[in-house]
């Protein structure tokens, strides 16, 4: 996932992408405090050009949100990396600064095959060196190894002025505050679930914050929005969040691929079933999204009385169409611990 942020922010527009691959994730600032455990992962942050490349964003909330704003202005290379961090953001349309990410990796061997592919990108096998100066510190490890990481960003992090980023599944916003709280103290926090399409910048990404002021809230947020798109929710609202737009792709993909087999059946070779049924999924998605309907708004203009289309939709719901998705979305609901 770290990678596929990578990938996307750099393909926004950004200069470089900071992130971090190894056990260990850059840090930036002053000390935190290790609570749960989980992986280290990237870090990677937008810095002003005239900035050190850090694994974090190194400038204001009002800046990333102007970096991030000329990053979807002018789209440029993409980096691709394991755990990585991201940090900036903005709104669409006024280019300003430009930004540099910073990726951090404990391999020189992927560092090195990243910064072939997007030569802007700036790395470093150091977290401390990456997070350095950065506004966000973007968290992208597996939950074991989280207390790992903290420990060797909480040394350096500046709560007055960093903010810290999780995407990190299951650490949540009091595990971070367990985490990262120092002399008690905490910077800004936030939780964020993107999904596997992230790497084509089509994410749903999910953001929840704690101790952030609007303006830092707005910065991650439109951050992601270069990803896709993102929504700022209730923390209680993330497992649901997973389930629908997380788990929601390989849901997607079994509909798909079923639908490919009802194709072949029919008589079309897989390839053409593929690419007829992606389609009509666009132009179902394109008619919602430009009309602003209900889907059954859009179904009812189909369906004719007597017709085809409402006996196939029919012999769908006998065979447990609606009830099988809502079902499979509530299973997918992560277990409380």
């Amino acid at each position: 996932m770290g990678g596929a942020i990578a990938r996307g922010l750099a393909q926004s527009g950004l200069s470089a992408v900071a992130a971090s691959v190894s056990s260990s994730v850059p840090s930036a600032g002053t000390s935190a405090v290790p609570t749960p455990s989980a992986e280290p992962a990237g870090v990677a942050s937008p810095v002003p050009a005239s900035s050190s490349a850090s694994s974090t964003v190194a400038a204001s909330a009002s800046e990333l949100s102007s970096g991030l704003s000329s990053a979807v202005a002018s789209p440029a290379s993409a980096a691709s990396f394991a755990p990585s961090a991201v940090g900036s953001q903005g709104s669409a349309g006024n280019p300003v600064a430009l930004y540099e990410l910073v990726v951090a990796n404990p391999s020189r061997q992927k560092l090195e095959a990243l910064q072939a592919e997007y030569p802007s990108v700036q790395i470093t096998q150091s977290n401390v060196e990456a997070v350095r100066g950065a506004d966000l510190v973007l968290l992208a490890v597996k939950p074991w190894k989280m207390e790992e990481v903290a420990s060797e960003l909480k040394p350096v992090l500046d709560y007055r002025t960093q903010m810290v980023a999780s995407v990190a599944g299951g650490v949540g916003l009091a595990d971070l505050s367990a985490l990262y709280r120092h002399k008690n103290m905490l910077p800004p926090l936030f939780y964020v679930m993107p999904n596997t399409a992230v790497a084509v910048r089509q994410s749903m990404t999910f953001v929840a914050a704690q101790g952030a002021s609007e303006e830092q809230t707005a910065a991650v947020v439109n951050l992601f929005r270069l990803l896709g798109e993102a929504m700022l929710v209730e923390e209680r609202l993330m497992d649901g969040g997973m389930a629908l737009a997380s788990c929601g792709i390989a849901f997607a993909m079994r509909y798909i691929r079923a639908a490919m087999e009802g194709g072949v059946e029919l008589g079309f070779y897989p390839n053409e079933a593929k690419q007829i049924v992606m389609q009509t999924l666009r132009g179902a998605v394109e008619l919602l999204q430009s009309t602003g309907n209900h889907p059954e708004a859009e179904i009812d203009r189909v369906t004719t009385p007597g017709g085809i289309t409402i006996r196939g939709l029919n012999e769908m719901e006998h065979a447990g169409f609606t009830d099988s998705v809502i079902r499979g979305l509530r299973a997918a609901r992560p277990l409380k611990k």
